[in-house]
Order: C-alpha cells, then sequence, then structure tokens
C-alpha cells in the first residue's frame, strides 16, 4: 500500500485523489489522513505529515487545533520494533515466543478477548476483558502468569510478540513481573504486518468459525465477573 501512496504523494495528489483513482487499497480518505498522521508508513516508507500538500500549505488556526487528537507517543517502540524481535531472536534461537493480540466484534462496545498463542506448542489461551484498554491488557498477562506460575510464565512466555494497538502500548508495564524484574520481552509487529505473527492469524480464523462476526461475544462466556477470565469457548 505504502508503495502505491508514496509516488503519488510526491506528485501532489491529495488523500482524496490517490484513494478515489485507487479504489484497490480498500480505505477511505480519512482512513488514508489518519495513517499519515499517526506515522504508520513512517517506518516502512518514510512517508510523514510533511508529504501532505495541503497540510504543509496551510496554517491551522490554534482554536481548530485542540479539536485534533495528539500523537501517540511511541517511545514504547524503542527497541521493541519487529527488526529488535528479529535480532533478538536470531541471538536466541531457541527462546519460546507467544503472539498477543484481541479478537472483538464491536470496537466500541466489547466485549474483548485477549489472545495468547504459545507458537511452540499450539496452544491458543484467551482471556475475556469489559474494556480494550492498556491496564486491561496489562491486567491479562498478570492473569496468565498466574495460571502458569512465574517458572512456566517466563520459560514460556520469554518472548510477546504482538501488534502496535493502543491497547498494547504499556510495554514496560507487561514486560515487569510482580517483584519488579523482567518477566518477558515484549515486541511489536511492523504497521499494517499482521502476517509477523502468522501463527495466530492463523488461529483467529479458526476462532471466526465459532465467533462469526456479529456473533453476541457476552452469549459464548460467563464473564459477568470483574477483571480478567479464561474465555469458555463452546459451540454455536
Amino acid at each position: 500500500m505504502a508503495d502505491v501512496i508514496k509516488p503519488l504523494l510526491a506528485q501532489g495528489q491529495s488523500p482524496f485523489q490517490i484513494v478515489t483513482n485507487h479504489p484497490e487499497l480498500g480505505i477511505s480518505e480519512k482512513t488514508l489522513y489518519n495513517y499519515i498522521e499517526n506515522d504508520v508508513f513512517h517506518e516502512t516508507a518514510g512517508i510523514t505529515v510533511m508529504d501532505l500538500r495541503r497540510q504543509v500549505s496551510r496554517k491551522i488556526s490554534a482554536k481548530k487545533s485542540k479539536g485534533y487528537k495528539k500523537r501517540a507517543d511511541r517511545k514504547y517502540l524503542k527497541g521493541r520494533t519487529y527488526k529488535d524481535y528479529r535480532e533478538y531472536i536470531s541471538e536466541y534461537p531457541d527462546v519460546f515466543v507467544t503472539q498477543m493480540d484481541t479478537v472483538y466484534n464491536d470496537e466500541t462496545g466489547g466485549p474483548f478477548i485477549q489472545t495468547f498463542q504459545f507458537v511452540n506448542a499450539g496452544v491458543l489461551f484467551a482471556v475475556y476483558h469489559k474494556v480494550r484498554t492498556a491496564q486491561a491488557m496489562k491486567d491479562g498477562v498478570d492473569f496468565l502468569e498466574s495460571v502458569l506460575g512465574t517458572g512456566l510464565f517466563r520459560k514460556y512466555v520469554h518472548v510477546l510478540l504482538t501488534d502496535r494497538g493502543s491497547e498494547f502500548t504499556a510495554a514496560d508495564a507487561m514486560e515487569a513481573g510482580a517483584d519488579g524484574t523482567k518477566r518477558t520481552r515484549v515486541f511489536y509487529c511492523d504497521p499494517m504486518q499482521s502476517g509477523q505473527k502468522g501463527s495466530l492469524e492463523n488461529k483467529h480464523i479458526e476462532l471466526r468459525y465459532i465467533l462469526p462476526k456479529g456473533t453476541d461475544l457476552r452469549d459464548r462466556t460467563g464473564g459477568s465477573q470483574p477483571g480478567p477470565q479464561p474465555y469458555q469457548f463452546r459451540p454455536g
């Protein structure tokens, strides 16, 4: 996608022109603006807001600028990119990797299923959440450790690979155990590269046979209790 967008921006085309002339991209003008403003293509193609012709040439009033979201703090990515992950695995090829993500049918109201795929064992563990926040995902990691026990957790979740969703930004908190020592190493896939955690993505395909889009996920679990809970998959 970035390979198509970058030269067109360089030619002075606006996001509207790009998405109109290239429907195969499958995104809206607003989505493209969001991708560029949030640096989704920065690392892979060097695209920044400076490539937006209209934004460079137009000064935004102070009043209007208050309505724009602050750019996300990406300090959590330092030393945790997919390139860093590859280098770490190259240096320590025998460590166990667990992939993490979320599954949901209602992005606004939830509920949300935090999934953990133990790559070597092919085992999927899922945790039910009522909210999709960084704190909830950190609580899910804590819950997984409480189920496995500290020793097994630090062995089989030596590396935790996930995507760059806002719910996974609390890297330091997820890495730290209750005693303050490092219990895992968190790494992040490149933007829009879900195949980099393909083992989990394949499991999600299987999950969709049980939890097709549109299904009320509350019907498939006893998730009325507070806090994270193991998710119960039952055939519909």
